[in-house]
């Protein structure tokens, strides 16, 4: 999985480079393809990042109706069962790298785009 992101991450990072790089001095197959490139790159990456934003949403909503359910009144059994479902969910449920110091969600996609960009500029004033 952090292979994956890595990779995706310098995808991200290249396609947007490759783009932007005299896009008048490539052919027009090349520059569609380059552009068709880049396009899958960003959807699927900010598909990625927008699952783990919902897994986490749908872990906040089964805490939200956890609280409202009267699971004290239930069977010993039971209440065992949901005090254990309780305990899942009683945090946040983003994917998370590196020991949870990377969190997949939709802020580190922002900051995947503005690091593609830094590059990219980078690239830009060293090739002058």
């Amino acid at each position: 999985m952090m292979m994956k992101v890595v990779m995706n991450n310098v995808m991200f990072a290249l396609c947007m480079y490759q783009v932007s790089t005299n896009p008048t001095d490539t052919s027009h197959t090349r520059l569609y393809k380059l552009v068709t490139e880049l396009v899958g790159v960003v959807v699927q990456f900010y598909y990625f990042c927008y699952c783990s934003e919902r897994l986490d949403d749908c872990n906040a909503q089964l805490r939200r109706s956890f609280s409202k359910v009267a699971w004290y009144s239930c069977s010993p059994h039971i209440r065992r069962s949901l005090i254990m479902l309780l305990r899942r969910v009683r945090g946040s449920n983003h994917m998370k790298l590196l020991l949870n110091f990377v969190v997949i969600g939709n802020g580190y996609f922002l900051t995947v785009v503005k690091f593609s960009y830094t590059f990219v500029n980078y690239m830009r004033l060293k090739s002058k």
